[in-house]
Order: C-alpha cells, then sequence, then structure tokens
C-alpha cells in the first residue's frame, strides 16, 4: 500500500478512514471508470488486424453505439445483433484477442488513480469486482493486473467452445446492473448499503442509487448533473486521455527539452574527461545533470525508500522491474555515479544518441540472440571489478505492460555470481504513472520506490538458481503489495547489511 498512501492520498484517504470488512462492496465499472475510454475499440482493432472483421463491421458498431446515446435501439438489441454474427466463431480466438488488446492498448489506459481506489479497497478488506456492460474478453485480462477476483459483464453464450448466437442471460446494463450487483451481495454476503459503486456514466443511474455509498469518476455531463444535484462525491481524474491538459504542446515541448539536455550534458561530460583525464567522472556528470534536468523538466519527482542500500555493498549488480521509458531517469537520479547499464543492441545504433550510450558504457546486447546475449555478458564481471561500476540490469528484459513484474531471466543473477557481488533489488512501483509501455512522452508524476537490502549470492549454485530468482521475484511481489508478507518471515527478518535470501523463500519460477 506504500504508493497508495504517499501518491494518491488524496484519492484513498476517505477508503482508509472508513470501515473495513469483506462484507463490503465495491464495485466499479470498467470503461471510462477504470480506464480512459473504452475497451471495446483495441479489442474491434485486433480482430480488424487479423481480417476476421471488415471495415464495414466497425462503421455498422460505431453506428449502433450511435444509436444507444440517441435512444433509438437498446442496448439488449446491440448485443443480441452482435451475438448473431459471432455464431460458430471460437471463443478461444476472442480470448487472445482480449489479451492483446489489453497488452498493446488498454493497459497504458488504466487510471493510476482508479488503481490506487481499487489498491485502497483491497487494503481495507472490501470485496472488489468489476461490474461491466462490456464483454469479459475485454474485461478479464485487466483483472490479474488490477488483483481483483470478482467480475460481472454482459455473455455471451458459449457450446463445446464456440458461440451459439445468442446473448446468456441478461445484459449487464441499465437495470441489468442493479442485478449483478445484487447476485455479488448475496453470493458473498456483503451488505448493500455500506458498499460503494464507482461510475463515469448516467447509463448507471439505477446502480448509484443502488448502494450506499455511489462515487461519480469522470462523469459525463448527464451524470455530472446528476450528482451536483443530489451530493454526490464527484472526482475527475486527468493523468490518462486526450482531455488530459498535459498532453497538449507544453508536455510535447517539455519532452523535447527533456530529451535534448541529454546531448549538452554528455558533450560537458566529454570535455571533463578530456581535460582531467577521467572518463569515470565525465560519465558520472553527465548521469546526474541530465537526470536533474530531465526530471524536473518533464515534472516527475522520485520518492525512494531504502536509499542507503544502494551504497552498502559497492560495486553490486542492481536489478529493477521495468515498466517505463521513465525508469532510466528514475535510476540515474538514484544512482547518480559509478554505474554502467545492460540495454538493448538497438539503443547503441541511434545516430547521435548511440556514441552517447557508448561513451557512458553502456553494454548493448542483442535481445533476438539469446546465444549472443549470453557471450555479451560473460566478461562483465571481470570489467566491474577492473572499473569499480556497478551493472544496473532488468530481469524482465523489457518492459512490462502493467505493474505485475514479467518472467526474471537469468543473466544479472549469473553475473553477480560470477563476479562475486550482491544483488540490489530495486522495487518500482509507478513509473507506469508517468509514461506506460506505448506512450511516446511522459507525463509528471510522482514515482515512488523502494531500495531493498543487497542479497548476497556468495553461496547460490546453478542448480537452485530458478528457485533463488523465484525468490527474488517474490520480494518484488510482496514489495509492491501483490502478496502478503508471511508472519515468519516478518517476525525473524534478517537485519544485517546484506540479505541472505533463502532457499526456502522461494516462490514459483521466473
Amino acid at each position: 500500500m506504500r504508493t497508495d498512501l504517499s501518491i494518491h492520498k488524496e484519492a484513498v484517504e476517505q477508503i482508509l478512514g472508513g470501515e473495513k470488512g469483506a462484507h463490503i462492496g465495491a464495485f466499479f465499472d470498467f470503461d471510462g471508470t477504470v480506464i480512459s475510454g473504452y475497451s471495446v475499440y483495441p479489442f474491434l482493432r485486433e480482430q480488424l488486424l487479423d481480417g476476421l472483421m471488415m471495415p464495414d463491421d466497425v462503421a455498422e458498431i460505431v453506428k449502433g453505439g450511435i444509436s444507444l446515446k440517441l435512444g433509438t435501439a437498446s442496448f439488449s438489441e446491440l448485443m443480441d445483433q452482435a451475438a448473431a454474427k459471432l455464431k460458430g466463431q471460437s471463443e478461444r480466438t476472442f480470448i487472445a484477442y482480449g489479451e492483446a488488446a489489453y497488452q498493446r492498448s488498454v493497459a497504458r489506459m488504466v487510471y493510476p488513480e482508479a488503481r490506487a481506489l481499487i489498491k485502497a479497497h483491497l487494503h481495507m478488506g472490501h470485496t472488489v469486482a468489476i461490474v461491466s456492460s462490456a464483454t469479459p474478453y475485454q474485461v478479464k485480462p485487466a483483472l490479474a493486473d488490477l488483483q481483483i477476483e470478482h467480475f460481472m459483464c454482459t455473455e455471451y453464450e458459449v457450446d463445446r467452445g464456440h458461440f451459439t448466437g445468442a446473448v446468456a442471460g441478461e445484459p449487464c446494463f441499465g437495470i441489468g446492473k442493479v442485478k449483478a450487483i445484487d447476485h455479488l451481495c448475496a453470493e458473498h454476503d456483503l451488505d448493500v448499503e455500506k458498499s460503494y459503486f464507482y461510475s463515469d456514466s448516467d447509463d448507471d443511474l439505477h446502480a448509484l442509487e443502488h448502494v450506499g455509498r455511489p462515487e461519480v469518476l469522470n462523469p459525463n455531463s448527464g451524470l455530472r448533473s446528476i450528482a451536483e444535484r443530489r451530493g454526490w462525491p464527484i472526482r475527475t481524474f486527468s493523468s490518462r486521455g486526450t482531455s488530459s491538459r498535459d498532453v497538449g504542446i507544453e508536455r510535447i515541448v517539455r519532452n523535447l527539452l527533456a530529451m535534448a539536455s541529454f546531448v549538452p550534458a554528455a558533450l560537458t561530460g566529454v570535455a571533463m574527461w578530456l581535460l582531467t583525464g577521467s572518463k569515470n567522472e565525465g560519465r558520472n556528470f553527465v548521469m546526474s545533470t541530465w537526470s536533474d534536468l530531465a526530471t524536473a523538466l518533464i515534472g516527475i519527482r522520485v520518492e525512494a525508500e531504502g536509499e542507503k542500500n544502494l551504497w552498502l555493498n559497492r560495486p553490486a549488480v542492481i536489478i529493477f522491474n521495468h515498466q517505463s521509458n521513465v525508469d532510466t531517469l528514475v535510476l540515474s537520479k538514484l544512482l547518480r555515479r559509478d554505474t554502467a547499464a545492460v540495454g538493448k543492441k538497438e539503443l547503441s545504433e541511434l545516430p547521435i544518441v548511440g556514441p552517447v550510450f557508448d561513451f557512458m558504457g553502456m553494454i548493448a546486447i542483442d535481445r533476438s540472440n539469446t546465444e549472443s546475449a549470453v557471450k555479451t555478458l560473460a566478461p562483465v564481471a571481470e570489467f566491474m571489478h577492473a572499473e569499480g561500476r556497478s551493472i544496473v540490469i532488468a530481469p524482465e528484459g523489457t518492459r512490462s505492460p502493467s505493474i505485475v513484474p514479467g518472467r526474471f531471466k537469468k543473466g544479472a543473477f549469473r553475473i553477480a555470481m560470477q563476479a562475486g557481488v550482491p544483488i540490489i533489488p530495486v522495487v518500482i512501483h509507478n513509473s507506469v504513472d508517468a509514461q506506460p509501455k506505448g506512450d511516446l512522452m511522459a507525463r509528471a508524476a510522482t514515482v515512488a520506490v523502494d531500495v531493498l537490502e543487497p542479497i548476497d549470492v556468495s553461496d547460490w549454485t546453478h542448480d537452485d538458481l530458478d528457485d533463488r530468482i523465484a525468490g527474488v521475484r517474490e520480494l518484488y511481489l510482496r514489495a509492491l503489495g501483490m502478496i502478503e508478507e508471511p508472519d515468519e518471515l516478518a517476525d525473524d527478518a534478517p537485519t544485517g547489511k546484506v540479505l541472505e535470501l533463502r532457499r526456502s523463500q522461494g516462490g514459483e519460477s521466473g
């Protein structure tokens, strides 16, 4: 809960000051409430790109949406028409479309503030659910990312893995959402009068009236007017979407200046190297100066806990969970000196920037060729001791579209074992707030970071490496609040400078 308490306190303080318990429901509409915009468009784009849907089909769907807004067609009629067109299609294909749409587009549409609200309810032990008129194929990919167990959606009827051409039950729209909420309340013994419902649309008026705690997020004009008359709490988020003020010319200029500041910082660093004869001092100047300039220009603040752990044992292999392009800035601002990054080969091939990365001593690896990458990393251990520099590497190998860490690869851990140096885990909580994967420009944000205690790898072996890596990934999941700290570990927490990661702490293999 560290991120929610320190970064989005204004959004969650009312929840955290309220009643605890699983008898309280927290029901969230999805489109426009949890995410900015509509999940249906990325979902349709996947079908269009795959050739399952033609442009005329998309135009017909858009026309149907307009008819719904004008009141000339009902939601049930539109869903019946959509279901009929799917008759005979494989459900498995649509599950894949939904996963692809989430990874490529929808994940970066999640409002950071909505994520914080969800985490606050989970922290209070409330029963959290998505209640959406969208289909499960649009909503289910978000559940693991948001750590939500329950959902109610509009379902298509499926028989032996294929759509029958009918809607299963009543669509989860209008009064259908009220019935969905009642179903969840009955199934989980929830008190509807103490429960919350979050929505952005007056289409959900019945559901908002049905619960004891209606909450209005990013409302359309109709719902805003109703909420103001009734005194319902209203919150409007500007961290996502095209209506946000920071997607305009000011944000573009700030990002361009931040990128451009890298070049003069690098040139000055080269001049320092020539004047002093110390290439490392020039590199340190570039790292510290550029990170300070760029974060100030974009408006990124870094709030770090455990920062002293970065300096307890040097050199070290410093690992981090990779959520965003701004991770480079965040880490540079924290580390400031005597480090070299491991990055993808494509960066060193860029004009202007490539030579700068080379000057900074970046170790470029070919991610498409595992054998080549292993060979490139082989001499790194010797380099670390020769130059006294630490290595910074993302064990996931690439950015994740969400805050959930991906599978950890072995390279970083093998380097630490070969070099006989500790691993320092840096846990980045919310750099996706500033620039999720797929966004071209960063937004102003406060990024929370935890630097965990160094991990001694002196007794690690290749035979137990998978378990050890799984244990490290588990540390990240705990720090991010995705799994709870076991009581026995909390009571027996090591207090020395170097944390010994016992094999008994291993979890799911990374």
